[in-house]
């Protein structure tokens, strides 16, 4: 009976393999610093924690000044904060994935990610209260996917990619700070005694992400689906 299974129905998670890829390793990264012995966990999250005061601190070494910036994002501070972030990854990556291809979408996230790093940095300059999680890259990944929303009568993946200034993407942009702002001074968004990455983070994230998307689309075009 045909009608028990269609061949042309979309499977359950229907996402490019560099998004899995890429959730996954935030996954298996969270599993080796949990199940780590208690002192090697600390240790891990200490060293890939993005710290504003390493700038300014004279005892940082130069490892503390080169490895958060990326390593931060692949420390969580719980279960939930990674599966959060995973959850939110799946629903916007796959949309600058397939524009991109997945070196371009790599690259992307890793350069939304040092936006985000460089947010926090400048507005809790000299702090020591420390940052990590993937939220930062992935609000860049996030404001990518928005100004690749098809418009009236466009095919998704063919459309070209809404203006920057153009009303719903600064729509969205305010929305996106407000409710930064709010969750920060509501005391929302903490999942362990690091802070995770917070509002600064996100919104570095998001304007480079807003601002590299089109770069992006005419270097890495071609590998539109």
């Amino acid at each position: 009976m045909a009608f028990l299974h269609d061949p042309r129905r979309e499977p359950a998670i229907n996402a490019p393999a560099s998004v899995l890829v890429l959730i996954a390793i935030l996954l298996l990264a969270h599993a080796a610093r949990v199940f780590s012995p208690p002192a090697t966990s600390n240790e891990i999250l200490n060293f890939l924690a993005l710290v504003p005061a390493a700038y300014t601190d004279a005892r940082a070494t130069l490892m503390d000044k080169l490895v958060p910036p990326l390593g931060h994002m692949f420390a969580h501070a719980s279960w939930l904060h990674v599966g959060f972030n995973s959850v939110w990854l799946l629903a916007f990556g796959p949309a600058a994935a397939r524009r991109y291809g997945a070196l371009g979408f790599y690259i992307f996230f890793a350069l939304c990610g040092l936006a985000g790093a460089a947010g926090f940095v400048f507005w809790n300059w000299g702090q020591y209260d420390g940052a990590i999680g993937a939220s930062g890259a992935i609000s860049g990944v996030m404001a990518a996917s928005f100004r690749m929303l098809p418009g009236p009568g466009e095919s998704r993946g063919q459309q070209p990619l809404a203006p920057l200034l153009s009303p719903p993407i600064l729509g969205f942009a305010v929305v996106w700070l407000v409710l930064n702002v709010a969750t920060a001074y509501l005391k929302l968004g903490t999942f362990g005694t690091v802070e995770t990455v917070a509002w600064e983070a996100h919104m570095g994230g998001f304007l480079a992400g807003l601002l590299l998307a089109g770069p992006f689309d005419r270097i890495f075009g071609a590998a539109r689906a």
